[in-house]
């Protein structure tokens, strides 16, 4: 299965998990977003209270954001490493960029 966006990982475990989280934290953001979508589509009122949603949803947030950053770390890493192998190549000429 390929993975081109960096969602996923595996845990010392083995266990597929969200790039940056763990399982539980996984497991937990995944429910979210679930239970998220079947609200905005009127499908069901998974929360009992407002407050109650937007506690989730402030966790859901902290979630994300150590996810996004875990992703875009990695995507850093391996641009960078494919940028050293083009340029390592013989013949490779470094473009002059105008602006």
């Amino acid at each position: 299965m390929s993975d081109d966006l960096r969602l996923w990982t595996t845990d010392e475990q083995g266990q597929r998990v969200l790039r940056g989280l763990t399982v539980e934290q996984t497991e937990w953001y995944e429910e979210y977003t679930e239970k998220e979508l079947a609200q905005r589509l009127g499908v069901s009122k998974p929360w009992a209270t407002p407050e109650a949603f937007e506690a989730d949803k402030a966790r859901w947030k902290e979630l994300n954001r150590t996810h996004e950053l875990a992703r875009a770390e990695v995507i850093h890493s391996d641009d960078n490493k494919r940028i050293a192998e083009e340029e390592a190549k013989p013949g490779y000429k470094k473009m002059k960029r105008r602006y």
